[in-house]
C-alpha cells in the first residue's frame, strides 16, 4: 500500500480550512495519508482527489519490523513491561538480556551507595531509616519510605533513567547522535546502517541495518520522531 505525505510550502491562507487540520510542522506541513484513504480525505476536505494529490508526494518506505524481546522470555522473566532500554541495549549489543540487566543494576547500586554515604554524613539516623524503609518518626516516615522505594526497591521493569544507561553505553564505546530539530523519523533511509539504540519519545528501540527489533512496531508508519540514537562507530559489536 502506497503512503503519501501532504506537503506544501503554500501560504496557509491558500489551503481549504479542512486541510489545515491535517497539517503539522512549520513551513512543511505534513501528515501520513494511506492510499485507500485518499477519496475520503478529499471528500472530508471538499476537494477532488486530484486537488488533494496536488498537495501530496509519494511517501517514504517504512522500516521492516522483527519481533524481538531481547531474550527476556528466555531468561525466565515473563512478559515484558517497561523494559525497553534493557531490551534495546541487549539486542543492539548482541548481549544476553540478564547481562545487560545486571550491568545497569550495578550502576544503579553504585549510585545508591554514593547517595547513602552522602546522606550518612548529613544525617546518619535518617540514612538508617531509609535503608530500612521506615521511621518511627511520623514526620520522617513518608520520606524514608519513598527514598527506600526509589533507591532500593525499584527495578528495570519500571523504566531506566539516563544516568544508568548513558554510562553503560559510553563504557562500551557507544556515542550519542542528537537528532532533535532535524525531523529525523523512524523510517527507511533516515538512519545509518549498523547497530543502533534509538530514542523516540518515551521509548527506546533497537534498529539493526535498517530493521526495527522490538516487541511491537513503534514507527507509527514511519512518522515517529527520533530524538537521537546511540551508535558504535569504530567497531562492530
Amino acid at each position: 500500500m502506497k503512503m503519501f505525505r501532504i506537503e506544501t510550502p503554500l501560504d496557509l491562507g491558500e489551503l481549504p480550512e479542512g486541510v489545515l487540520a491535517m497539517m503539522k510542522l512549520p513551513n512543511v506541513y505534513s501528515r501520513v495519508v494511506r492510499e485507500d484513504d485518499i477519496p475520503q480525505q478529499a471528500e472530508d476536505n471538499c476537494m477532488s482527489v486530484e486537488e488533494l494529490l496536488s498537495h501530496c508526494k509519494e511517501r517514504w518506505e517504512t522500516m521492516p519490523f522483527s519481533l524481538n524481546d531481547g531474550g527476556r522470555a528466555g531468561a525466565g522473566l515473563g512478559e515484558y513491561k517497561s523494559d525497553c532500554v534493557n531490551r534495546a541495549i541487549a539486542i543492539a549489543n548482541h548481549l544476553p538480556y540478564l547481562d545487560v540487566r545486571s550491568g545497569l543494576t550495578n550502576i544503579h547500586q553504585g549510585e545508591v551507595e554514593d547517595q547513602m554515604r552522602e546522606l550518612e554524613g548529613i544525617d546518619p539516623v535518617f540514612a538508617s531509616e531509609v535503608r530500612c524503609g521506615r521511621s518511627d518518626d511520623p514526620e520522617r516516615n513518608d520520606a524514608a519510605v519513598v527514598l527506600h522505594e526509589v533507591w532500593f526497591s525499584s527495578n528495570l521493569d519500571n523504566g531506566c533513567a539516563p544516568d544508568l544507561y548513558e554510562p553503560y553505553l559510553e563504557s562500551r564505546g557507544w556515542v550519542y547522535v542528537d537528532c532533535k530539530g532535524k525531523n529525523t523519523r523512524l523510517r527507511a533511509g533516515d538512519l545509518p546502517m549498523g547497530r543502533l539504540v534509538v530514542s523516540i519519545p518515551e521509548h527506546y528501540v533497537a534498529v539493526i541495518d535498517g530493521v526495527i527489533h522490538d516487541t511491537f512496531d513503534p514507527s507509527e508508519d514511519g512518522t515517529a520522531i527520533i530524538d537521537g540514537y546511540w551508535i558504535l562507530p569504530t567497531k562492530e559489536v
